[in-house]
């Protein structure tokens, strides 16, 4: 015999030169470690100790007559030899992908795995230094040709790393190594970079798609995108596709995205980045303009006047140098610039305030300059006219004022006149209009009526027949003044002057007139006010018809200057309130405008305009002017951003639609049968046809003008949308769109289980993965097997066609029979329910946990399984066991170091409400007969079971009994059945001829108490049976548990507590046990009599025969339904044991009985503790007192005691003469 050192092994040969053998046994160390056949000459021993010095020995064996005979030994001696080291160790940086690949071979057996490690050095995410060192356990299995590879995703990126691996082999729980073989990583990869990054350039109104591609084996975990520098999303590392929604107008007319997709890997709580992939693009709404007019020419109070008729538009900017006047065409919906004019210097006169008013017709404009300077001295005044700016040509007619006059201050244009204010101060204050025919024929002057000094015109209009002008100053102790000229010919008189209503009112602050009908504002009447007249040729010229108050929204205050602006065309008034709040603000007075529709001769509120997006500041003057004509409405705010600004909209209000649609949301993933898609709109639904719903930009729906919502039921389930909403104006024209993505729920589902090879035993905490590529893209689902080993995902996505998903389970250290496992699913078959994984390596601890004798199980009890090792750490598998009360642990007895592993159980359960929060706190004690501890690790078992059953009980005291308090039989045994309704627990007991017995109970609740028969089976036992087989009563021990878990209680108040009476009853007896009222004539059988509204007491005592005795009963309860009653006239009386006594019932005596004989009566009824009717008695009372007679018409003869009564007849007469 020889014995040499093989790999990982020692060889042993030898040689029998007998001719007669059966076979050989051999031993290491004198122990049997093998017993091989004749044929047999050497022997590889794989499970000798490495290092250690083992001496071999080898018997033949020959078998006759059913007897063994073994020959002498040979023996050799040799040092069991090292494990070999791997070979051809390497280690390849793979950029592409973000990792290192590791690479080697093993040629020997007797190896259980292999370790692979390598330290790391980094800064955590609180910036502190860390050194850590991670382990790999390769397992033997997986070598492929004696080659094994392995890709390390965790090292840090840019680091020089040091792999360095062994193999292993455990041996009776101790683990033995070969050396450390090394290989050296220059540089560990960064993330990779995506490629082919592009961003769409306004393909999409509401979106920018981004597209790149990177394997998707890559070592990512997600990707970061950033707009502009600024990161704006994270999405998951299976994507290759992001939609950028944008919502708003843009405001760029040659904006652009920078856009930028970094690959992120996070291990340690750090970020690991890639280089960053750029492209620009951009949405068709980032370059889509506010509804705005613009002149490059003019830098300050642009909008500080408006004029507007047809579809002609002239601004005026007064403070822009010597100021300018711009002219607007509509031309196809769009308004295009024709002129900008600023009129400059003539002779002796500097021009100045060009554009303070303006005011168009057809294609004329008259346009006032009342700073103007005349010789160096300023406010003469001009007015220019324009006879066709809208060509483009600035011809004009100039006129010149007075000394200090403002000619010019306001201009009105109608026809083929136009007019202007003329207002000298000096010598005296005059107030002067001057009227003009086309192009430069002075055909009126005319002043009013005497106005105040301090007062002047500061609002002017015209019509065809009629002149206003609105006068105030803005001072409290004036209201404000509107005088009406009528104009005949050539000739202009004054014919009304119309005063506020209250000082202070600044009532004239503006006007417009239309036709006859005239609107004057009052912008300091409260928060502000519009007045709307008829005007007429005869007195009294005006007629009120109606007053406008600023509309309630609900940051309205008295400074928001309703009224400041007026402009009236045909059907509509425009508002404005220039200091009012900006919409949904208190700290920004931005001002607002409102749009009236007129509706017969009253105007109606349609809604509210302001600043787009919340851009404005306080001090923008929104309102300041407004204008009105066929293609719209204008509205200025001479003092927004840096020049000011004029905002247009159409008469179907589409710009403002832009505005009231505020946001749009679509559900993600909530509903597996719809996408929910609501929007807010916060404008006047009554001027709009409705909402289009976009998905993808396929429209879906046009919802009508009152709807918020559309359920999209046809998208693909799982796949995201984007999903837009457009207003719809009258004019069919479409608004902006507001965006948002959403999706339907996948309706995709893979469950199955994962059970041991052997035993068939659940395997919980297995990690299942299902992955498929659905368009490029990676779509990843995880959950983990529960206690009972089942899994199940759900919401998968399979788009619109058959998928393939490979569904993999993975558990540290488990080999599975099958895995990964390839799974198809699809719209017709969307449901996988059998997906079964077998773990080959598996150890489990299971078992039912339950109260002793009891069937069913506990649920939400903690197990564990605690592994201890030689180094003195420990670990934990923790499960909580399922609603029949089972568990299932894996277990890991190959562990290096292992020296024990316990099953162990926790004691203290705390139960919780629907909310999780802590209820209440049941105790256990739990044993179990099984074995729990496990030291040994040879031969372990695939499958453990342990088995736990709560010990805990109560000793409960049944009592067959009557109300005497005895025994209920005079000779009987009771079998008494003790059981739960769901079948958990029966268990019988049969108490004694005293009618007693304990019984040690489970704490469970709802336990019944039921008497099923009786020894000797007299006549006497079989009523008692009988009467208590139907009359089963109930005990809650876990209710009794849980408090004596929470108070501690004595165990005179367990005793009591856990004292039950089955009490027999026979019919009873009952009886007034006090006199109340008065008697007749001493007469006991006759009723007692009674005062209407006194007060009575009666009290009553209930009896049973037992055996002889009469006894009174200390149960249940009486009910009393008292007819003599005035009130409380039903009663319950319960048994009060303090008292040995029943409650009492009190009441005041109600009405008589007018019918002889007079009586009312008391009834009462005894009920037992479980509800059986054991007696009624009715006691005759005669209520003294008076009632009305009851019915109509009805003759009672009250000494007739046999109570009859008469009832007249009527007789029905036909009148006489109707045939």
């Amino acid at each position: 015999l020889t014995a040499v050192q093989d790999s990982n092994a020692v060889k042993v040969d030898w040689v029998y030169k007998g001719d007669y053998v059966d076979g050989y046994r051999i031993y290491r160390d004198d122990q049997l470690i093998a017993t091989l056949p004749a044929t047999d000459s050497s022997y590889y021993d794989l499970t000798g100790k490495p290092g250690t010095i083992h001496e071999y020995s080898v018997v033949a064996l020959l078998s006759r007559n059913d007897m063994d005979f073994q020959s002498a030994g040979d023996r050799d001696t040799i040092t069991y030899p090292k494990l070999k080291p791997v070979l051809n160790l390497t280690a390849t940086s793979v950029d592409s992908l973000g990792n290192a690949k590791l690479s080697f071979n093993y040629y020997a057996r007797g190896v259980d795995y292999f370790e692979m490690m390598y330290m790391i050095s980094y800064t955590d995410q609180n910036n502190m230094p860390q050194d850590s060192t991670l382990m790999f356990t390769l397992f033997y299995s997986e070598l492929k040709n004696n080659e094994l590879d392995f890709v390390d995703e965790l090292a840090i990126p840019t680091a020089s790393i040091d792999y360095m691996v062994r193999a292993v082999s455990v041996r009776e729980g101790v683990p033995y190594y070969s050396d450390n073989v090394t290989a050296t990583l220059g540089s560990y990869p960064r993330p990779p970079m995506p490629m082919n990054f592009t961003a769409s350039d306004g393909l999409y109104d509401n979106r920018v798609e981004l597209q790149w591609y990177l394997p998707l084996e890559a070592n990512i975990d997600s990707f970061e995108i950033r707009r502009d520098g600024v990161k704006i999303a994270m999405v998951e590392g299976g994507r290759r596709t992001y939609a950028d929604i944008f919502n708003g107008i843009g405001n760029l007319p040659a904006g652009t995205f920078n856009y930028q997709v970094i690959a992120y890997r996070r291990d340690y709580g750090v970020n690991f980045l890639s280089n960053a992939a750029s492209d620009s693009g951009y949405p068709t709404l980032l370059r889509a303009v506010y509804n705005t007019l613009d002149d490059p020419n003019v830098t300050t109070s642009w909008g500080w006047a408006l004029g507007a008729h047809q579809n002609k538009l002239a601004v005026g900017s007064p403070l822009t140098g010597n100021g300018f006047a711009t002219f607007f065409e509509n031309t196809n919906g769009s308004w295009v610039r024709k002129l900008s004019y600023s009129h400059g210097s003539d002779a002796t006169w500097s021009i100045r305030e060009y554009g303070y008013s303006v005011d168009v017709y057809n294609n004329q404009a008259a346009v006032g300059a009342p700073g103007t300077l005349h010789n160096g001295d300023p406010d003469w005044g001009w007015i220019d006219y324009l006879d066709v700016p809208f060509t483009g040509s600035a011809n004009h007619v100039g006129w010149v004022g007075n000394d200090d006059s403002r000619f010019g201050d306001q201009v009105a244009m109608v026809g083929t006149r136009y007019y202007g204010t003329d207002q000298p101060n000096t010598p005296t204050p005059v107030r002067y209009i001057r009227g003009y025919s086309i192009p430069q024929s002075s055909f009126g002057f005319v002043s009013p009526p005497a106005i105040p000094s301090n007062q002047r015109y500061v609002s002017m209009d015209a019509s065809d027949s009629y002149v206003v002008a609105g006068a105030t100053t803005g001072v409290a102790t004036e209201e404000g003044l509107v005088d009406i000229y009528k104009r005949s010919g050539s000739s202009i008189a004054h014919i009304k002057r119309m005063e506020g209503e209250d000082n202070g009112n600044n009532f004239g602050v503006s006007v417009s007139i239309s036709g006859n009908l005239l609107a004057v504002g009052a912008d300091k009447k409260q928060s502000g006010r519009v007045y709307i007249f008829r005007v007429s040729d005869s007195s009294p010229y005006l007629e009120s018809i109606q007053q406008i108050s600023q509309p309630a929204l609900s940051n309205n205050t008295n400074q928001d200057q309703f009224g400041y602006s007026l402009a009236m065309s045909d059907d509509y008034l425009m508002v404005g309130a220039r200091n009012h709040y900006d919409i949904g603000s208190t700290s920004k007075r931005t001002g607002v405008a409102y749009l009236y529709k007129r509706y017969g001769s009253s105007f109606e509120y349609i809604d509210v305009f302001s600043i787009p997006d919340g851009l404005g500041e306080t001090g923008d003057d929104f309102g300041f002017s407004v204008a009105a004509c066929d293609e719209g409405f204008a509205v200025g705010a001479p003092f927004y951003g840096s020049k000011g600004g004029v905002f247009f909209y159409s008469t179907d209000l589409l710009e403002l639609w832009n505005q009231k649609l505020i946001s749009v949301s679509a559900s993600d993933g909530l509903y597996s049968s719809q996408t929910r898609i609501e929007w807010v709109f916060t404008g006047n639904r009554d001027y709009i046809n409705g909402f289009n719903v976009y998905r993808d930009d396929e429209l879906l729906t046009t919802a009508g003008p009152e709807e918020s919502l559309f359920l999209d039921t046809e998208g693909i389930p799982g796949k995201e949308y984007t999903y837009k909403v457009k207003v719809v104006t009258t004019s069919n024209r479409e608004s902006y769109p507001k965006s948002d993505k959403g999706f339907r729920k996948g309706i995709g589902v893979l469950e199955g289980d994962v059970f041991t090879a052997v035993g068939s035993a659940p395997v919980p905490g297995v990690t299942i993965t299902a992955e498929a590529v659905i368009d490029g893209e990676k779509y990843t689902y995880t959950n983990t097997s529960d206690v009972n080993g089942h899994f199940y995902l759900d919401g998968v996505y399979f788009a619109s066609a058959t998928v393939s998903y490979s569904v993999m389970a993975d558990f540290e250290g488990h080999e599975f029979l099958t895995n990964p496992i390839p799974v198809s699913i699809s719209p017709e078959n969307s449901v996988k329910s059998n997906i079964i994984f077998i773990d080959n390596t598996a150890y489990i601890a299971r078992g039912i946990v339950r109260h002793e004798g009891v069937s069913c199980g506990l649920d939400s009890i903690t197990v564990r399984a605690v592994s201890l090792f030689n180094n003195g750490t420990k670990s934990e598998e923790t499960i909580m066991t399922n609603e029949d009360g089972e568990y299932s642990l894996v277990l890991r007895p190959g562990q290096a170091g292992l020296v024990q592993i316990r099953i162990e159980i926790d004691s203290m359960q705390v139960r919780t409400d629907e909310l999780g929060m802590a209820k209440d706190t049941v105790i256990h004690r739990f044993m179990t007969t099984d074995i729990a501890s496990f030291t040994s690790f040879n031969n372990f078992p695939r499958e453990v079971l342990v088995n736990f059953e709560d010990t805990v009980s109560y000793d409960v005291e049944l009592v067959v009994t009557t109300v005497c308090g005895g025994p209920a039989s005079s000779n009987g045994q009771f079998d008494i059945e003790i059981s739960t309704r769901d079948g958990c627990f029966q268990a019988n007991a049969l108490t004694g001829v005293n009618g007693r017995v304990t019984v040690a109970l489970p704490p469970l609740d709802g336990m019944i108490l039921t008497v099923k028969g009786a020894t000797p089976s007299t006549v006497e036992n079989l009523l008692i049976v009988d009467y208590l087989r139907y009359r089963p009563d109930r005990i809650n021990l876990l209710a009794l548990h849980v408090d004596n878990t929470r108070e501690g209680y004595s165990q005179a108040v367990l005793d009591s507590l856990t004292f039950k009476k089955l009490v027999y009853h026979k019919p009873a007896a009952i009886a007034v046990s006090n006199e109340f009222g008065e008697s007749f004539c001493n007469d006991a059988s006759q009723p007692r009599l009674i005062r209407q509204g006194n007060n009575y007491t009666i009290r009553f005592n209930i009896t049973e025969l037992h055996q002889g005795i009469t006894c009174q009963v200390d149960e249940g309860f009486v009910v009393i339904n008292n007819a003599a009653a005035a009130n409380n006239n039903r009663d319950t009386l319960f048994y009060v044991p303090e008292r040995q006594a029943f409650e009492s019932h009190s009441f005041k005596g109600g009405a008589p009985n007018l019918v002889a004989p007079y009586r009312k009566g008391i009834n009462a009824k005894y009920f037992s503790s479980v509800g059986d009717l054991l007696a009624e008695a009715t006691i005759p009372v005669v209520v003294l007192g008076s009632a009305p007679l009851p019915g109509s018409d009805i003759i009672v003869d009250v000494t007739d005691d046999q109570g009859q009564v008469k009832l007249p007849i009527y007789v029905l007469r036909d009148p006489p003469g109707d045939g």
